[in-house]
């Protein structure tokens, strides 16, 4: 995506943003560096790349738009959750992040994406006891995660850009 198409994907994208889901719409994310974008153009050498997360999360998006990659890390973190919650580990610095409560709902659409997907799911998930944990401000925006994934992963973006054209608008 150079030029033009960089800049008429930015301006679909300036009409789909939640008002501050995105900080600043001038940057583009690459090899895991923030990119500023000079008049909306990306030099003609930039590459768009995905970012390294720090921390993985729940996306809470269709499955069915997440990369391999996406896909696969929303499952691990699920797994990866469940101990921490077995443990009684802290996680407080998730709010946004995660949703304890839909993690067997969440698990359950993933496997079946990875099913329909060839992959060989064998991880089923039970889910914990959540009791000693206050999670009423664990929801995660639906729409940030939509618009920060369309920023971060070509690979979404392209999937996601082919299930609208199959859809519609």
């Amino acid at each position: 995506m150079h030029g033009i198409a960089t800049e008429v994907w930015l301006q679909s994208l300036r009409q789909k943003v939640v008002t501050g889901a995105i900080v600043a719409m001038n940057i583009l994310y690459e090899k895991g560096n923030v990119v500023p974008l000079v008049n909306n153009k990306i030099k003609e050498n930039k590459r768009i790349n995905t970012i390294k997360e720090k921390n993985m999360r729940m996306w809470m998006i269709d499955p069915a738009i997440l990369c391999r990659r996406h896909l696969l890390g929303e499952h691990g973190e699920i797994h990866k959750h469940k101990h921490n919650f077995e443990k009684g580990h802290s996680i407080k610095g998730r709010k946004g992040q995660i949703e304890p409560l839909a993690m067997k709902y969440r698990h359950d659409e993933l496997a079946e994406e990875m099913t329909k997907r060839g992959f060989n799911h064998k991880s089923p998930y039970e889910m914990p006891d959540l009791s000693m944990y206050d999670l009423d401000d664990f929801v995660v925006d639906k729409n940030k995660s939509m618009n920060d994934l369309m920023l971060r992963c070509e690979y979404c973006r392209n999937k996601n850009q082919k299930k609208e054209l199959k859809n519609g608008p």
